[in-house]
């Protein structure tokens, strides 16, 4: 399901990029949802505005994987990538992180998958800088 709303939103171009580029920043200072998905707001140390929205699929699947690339390509394309030390993680199950730049944002795409759910999400997760 979330695979053909990516694949029918997150074509390559440059009118796309655009969108979606502006459509992360709106998310991370506003909350305006992105590829029509429910998102949720999170208050953090030192009073840091976070925004993340989910997919879920089945366990482990390749639509998890495929949907996680395709938003990271599209990610990429509006944001640099960040140099992450191995996240450490309390659990088995598996996770993969990777967090991107850019001037209004700090932008983190994830997998994880959730064996006790049977579950594998992919999340976005943006948080808004404060202009200097």
């Amino acid at each position: 399901m979330i695979r053909a709303i990516v694949t029918a939103v997150l074509l390559p171009g440059v009118a796309f990029a655009d969108d979606f580029c502006t459509d992360l920043t709106s998310l991370a200072r506003d909350g305006t949802p992105v590829i029509d998905a429910k998102c949720t707001k999170s208050l953090g140390l030192g009073g840091v505005v976070s925004h993340t929205c989910a997919w879920g699929f089945d366990y482990r699947s390749e639509d998890a994987t495929e949907a996680f690339e395709d938003l990271l390509q599209d990610v990429s394309a509006c944001a640099a990538e960040l140099a992450l030390d191995e996240p450490s993680v309390s659990h088995p199950d598996s996770y993969d992180l990777r967090q991107f730049e850019m001037p209004e944002a700090i932008i983190s795409v994830s997998l994880k998958d959730k064996a006790a759910l049977s579950e594998t999400y992919v999340f976005l997760r943006t948080e808004a800088r404060n202009p200097s």
